[in-house]
């Protein structure tokens, strides 16, 4: 997924586009943050708004319990409450065709498929990407399927705040707005979106 500044992502924290997942630390009684990622709002290359979903990093040490998953479920299923889709606008992820690590969360847990390359105007690129021999960062293009929701719906309704991966159970706090107040509201929503679509 595309790398972003830490300018950047003070900005969409800010915006409360970013998520974070936190950790207890025992001995000093205080959270610290363990993953996070983003929705952004973004623009098609030929004009017209679209969504971007990325910044999915999570700590070395937690790495392999579901925190990444986790965080998308959470990421995505918030932006669509707060941002019903609209007609022609789709929600993308980017990842550096040369990066492997992302496509199985991408593809198998958050529902996205991949709809070709897309090579980003160098001057929007974040230093440090690697480039081909033309100075490009080619990226594989995703796009998230909104019928997935109605999986997240299903995921969102036992989630406890423990997660699970191939490293086992893990419990976490992950700042989420509308899923404290409005649990079964917002379900209730995206099971909804998810049927428009399939029937649309």
């Amino acid at each position: 997924m595309a790398s972003r500044t830490s300018n950047e992502l003070n900005q969409l924290a800010d915006e409360g586009s970013l998520l974070v997942a936190r950790a207890n630390d025992a001995t000093t009684q205080s959270e610290y943050i363990i993953g996070m990622c983003y929705v952004m709002e973004g623009e098609e290359p030929e004009g017209g708004r679209r969504w971007e979903f990325g910044g999915v990093c999570v700590s070395d040490e937690f790495r392999g319990y579901g925190i990444g998953s986790a965080l998308g479920v959470l990421a995505i299923s918030s932006h669509y409450l707060y941002e019903p889709p609209q007609k022609g606008e789709r929600l993308i992820a980017h990842v550096h065709k040369d990066n492997s690590l992302p496509w199985h969360m991408l593809k198998v847990q958050l529902g996205f498929v991949q709809v070709g390359q897309e090579t980003p105007p160098s001057e929007v690129v974040p230093p440090g990407l690697r480039r081909n021999s033309k100075g490009e960062v080619v990226g594989d293009l995703y796009e998230f399927r909104i019928s997935t929701l109605g999986r997240f719906a299903d995921w969102l309704e036992t989630f406890d705040g423990r997660v699970e991966g191939r490293n086992g159970y893990l419990t976490t706090n992950l700042n989420l707005r509308f899923f404290q107040a409005y649990r079964a509201t917002a379900i209730q929503a995206l099971r909804q979106l998810a049927f428009s679509s399939e029937a649309g």
